[in-house]
């Protein structure tokens, strides 16, 4: 829509359904792939002289982006691996000696740190830090029950 020339001069393009590709976003060029962006608008106008302190007539340009973010990476990358790396520390348990057992469950403790590296790097706690950080220590605490259990077992 294009305003009179009385007051703002303000025209607005919204991508039509038959210009498919009028200012398309190329997701090959994203800095991160996790987002991609279903929907764009573009507004060009000029703000009014009176209203503005230097009494000068500027130009503009609105671009507003709608984002979105994709869930499913996250889903199975991480929420995933966590949960099976959780669930073998159970299994832990079928292993009779308590040496093996032991060195099972340290391992499983290494590479949940290897697949939390993605969560550490932020300086605030997401849920996903969160989830991650109990699954930790969850294992730890099997770690624990292991050697306490097979301590009192022996006596």
């Amino acid at each position: 829509h294009v305003r009179s020339k009385d007051s703002n001069v303000q025209a607005t393009f919204a991508p039509e359904l038959r210009h498919p590709t009028f200012f398309s976003f190329d997701p090959r060029y994203a800095v991160y792939s996790g987002w991609f962006v279903p929907a764009t608008q573009i507004t060009f106008g000029d703000h009014d002289a009176a209203s503005s302190r230097s009494k000068s007539s500027t130009a503009s340009l609105h671009i507003q982006m709608l984002l979105k973010r994709k869930w499913s990476i996250y889903i199975y990358r991480s929420f995933l691996v966590i949960a099976v790396i959780d669930l073998l520390g159970l299994c832990g348990f079928m292993i009779f000696d308590a040496t093996d057992r032991l060195n099972t469950l340290l391992a499983l403790l290494l590479t949940i740190v290897v697949a939390m590296q993605e969560s550490l790097t932020q300086s605030y706690m997401t849920f996903l830090g969160r989830y991650s950080l109990f699954g930790f220590l969850f294992l730890v605490l099997l770690t624990v029950q292991a050697t306490f259990y097979d301590h009192y077992d022996a006596e």
